[in-house]
C-alpha cells in the first residue's frame, strides 16, 4: 500500500491497518481498500480493532476512526485507552468509559485496576469498589452478582467469577452454573 521505506510504525486490527509512513510522517489508515490521510503529524499513540482505530493526535485530542470517519471523543488526553473488538475502553480524569455503538458510556466514576476487568465480544466485565461484579453489554451497565469477587474472567461470552478459595461461579446466557 506504500512504497518501501525502512522504519515507520503500524498497528493492524481485524480488517484495518493504521500506520505512520516514515517518508512523510503522515498518519494513515488502510480500510476497505482505501487509504485515508487521517493526520498530518504522527499521533502520540494509536490502537486498531475491528474496523476502528483509536488514537491521540499530536495536540492531545482523543479521536476514533470508524467507518471512514474521524470523530473527536475528547479534547483531553485519556489516562489509558484500549480497543477490544469494536469497543474503545478508556479512562478520562478518573472515569471509566467505553465508546461503543457510536456513543460514549460512563461506566464508573473511578478506574478499576487493570486486573479487575476484562472485555471481549462487546462485553465488559469488572469488579466494582464493593467487590460486586458488573457487566456492560449493548449500552446497558448492570450488576451481574452481589457475591464478593476476587477476580473475573471472560472467555468470549462465558463469565467466570472467582469468589476465592477455589469457589468459582460460571455464567452463560444469563444463567449461573
Amino acid at each position: 500500500i506504500e512504497s518501501f521505506n525502512s522504519g515507520g510504525t503500524f498497528k493492524p486490527g481485524k480488517d484495518i491497518v493504521a500506520y505512520v509512513n516514515n517518508a512523510d510522517q503522515k498518519f494513515r489508515i488502510f480500510y476497505k481498500g482505501e487509504i485515508y490521510d487521517v493526520e498530518e503529524f504522527p499521533p502520540m499513540g494509536f490502537v486498531a480493532g475491528d474496523g476502528i482505530v483509536a488514537y491521540v493526535d499530536y495536540s492531545g485530542y482523543f479521536k476514533i476512526f470508524c467507518d471512514g470517519e474521524v470523530t473527536t471523543i475528547s479534547s483531553i488526553n485519556p489516562d489509558f485507552f484500549k480497543v477490544v473488538n469494536r469497543m474503545v475502553i478508556y479512562g478520562e480524569r478518573g472515569y471509566f468509559n467505553v465508546w461503543d455503538d457510536y456513543r460514549t458510556h460512563t461506566l464508573e466514576t473511578y478506574i478499576p485496576r487493570e486486573k479487575d476487568w476484562a472485555a471481549n465480544w462487546g462485553t465488559i466485565l469488572y469488579i466494582d469498589l464493593n467487590r460486586n461484579v458488573k457487566i456492560y453489554n449493548k449500552g446497558e451497565n448492570k450488576v451481574l452478582t452481589y457475591d464478593l469477587a476476587d477476580s473475573v474472567y471472560l472467555y468470549r461470552d462465558v463469565i467466570v467469577v472467582n469468589k476465592g478459595m477455589n469457589n468459582h461461579n460460571v455464567y452463560w446466557k444469563g444463567k449461573k452454573y
